[in-house]
């Protein structure tokens, strides 16, 4: 997975990207009492630079840089139109998909989206139907409401803690989403953990304290274009013996399917994994970096009980 630059300016950017009300009272230029507290390598920094200004004090610098980042990120509320537009044009970007491939992906579930509706804002609310919405959810696994830009969240962060969740998924995994005129080319069940988790030791068994699992499809519009979309089924919190129970039996059944599902561990840094438990669009998540690669039968299903094995034999005869 290819590395994606990031420049400084889009790191504070995304640090202060979220909507600021206005002072309900009081005047503006009005100064508070405050304590900053820098470290040393932030002090070097802004001694420096304070020097290099014709001698302003460390205090002036600073307050000069916190009222830039302030003034450079201070945006007004969008309005939930501006919301549905961003997040309509965000879901295809992340994904690397061209406006003529997105307008194709959308009519592939029985839609008919007109392509002026990628490059005109009233075109596409006009044509932005539930049922637009409700493809949208399907094909990229994210919820109707971020669509609709009533929610917060791109996807449902559900934990699992019954054993109970391994069918609904299951039931998902047999019968994999299908788009008309757009070829699935894999389907990868991807179990997800920290870098920075050294787990804990359980019946003689290491686990990692929590596992993000994802199925993700690869899809192919033509012979040039082909994109990836990642769906959350659960976070499992491998303290929970349900959770354990639910995890290691789904496992075990896809491990049965031989080539039609290609099972995957991968661990992310912690911002990564944070990002995803917080509902960001998980695609977004993944590109954070390169992921070290493990064996999820070897490392969470190794040593099971009979529980998990009925449980599995269940799935795998239902």
């Amino acid at each position: 997975m290819a590395r994606r630059k990031i420049s400084l300016n889009e790191l504070v950017g995304n640090l202060f990207n979220v909507p600021v009300p206005p002072m309900q009272s009081g005047n503006p230029d009005e100064a508070k009492p405050t304590t900053i507290r820098p470290d040393a390598r932030a002090v070097h920094f802004y001694e420096y630079h304070a020097q290099r200004l014709g001698g302003l004090s460390m205090q002036d610098m600073m307050a000069l840089a916190l009222n830039a980042v302030a003034a450079a990120t201070s945006t007004p509320i969008k309005t939930e139109f501006e919301l549905v537009v961003d997040r309509f044009k965000h879901l295809f970007q992340a994904h690397g998909i061209p406006q003529i491939h997105a307008k194709h992906i959308i009519d592939s579930l029985g839609n008919c989206f007109p392509l002026g509706g990628m490059t005109n804002n009233d075109i596409l609310l006009e044509s932005y139907s539930p049922s637009v919405k409700q493809a949208l959810a399907d094909i990229f696994g994210v919820r109707t409401d971020w669509l609709s830009g009533t929610a917060d969240a791109a996807t449902g962060v559900e934990p699992i803690y019954s054993r109970d969740y391994a069918y609904p998924i299951w039931n998902k995994l047999r019968a994999p989403l299908e788009l008309k005129g757009v070829k699935l080319l894999s389907r990868s069940l991807l179990a997800v953990t920290s870098e920075s988790d050294n787990g804990m030791e359980i019946e003689g068994q290491s686990y990692p304290f929590d596992v993000l699992l994802f199925t993700v499809h690869e899809w192919q519009v033509d012979a040039h274009m082909k994109f990836k979309t990642f769906h959350l089924n659960g976070i499992f919190s491998m303290a929970n013996k349900e959770a354990r129970t639910c995890l290691q039996a789904l496992l075990i059944a896809v491990n049965h399917l031989e080539d039609s599902i290609q099972l995957i561990g991968a661990s992310y840094s912690q911002d990564a994994i944070t990002n995803m438990k917080l509902g960001l669009l998980p695609v977004d998540s993944f590109e954070n970096g390169f992921p070290s690669l493990w064996n999820p039968i070897d490392r969470l299903s190794k040593n099971i009980d009979s529980e998990t094995e009925m449980l599995s034999e269940l799935l795998l005869s239902s």
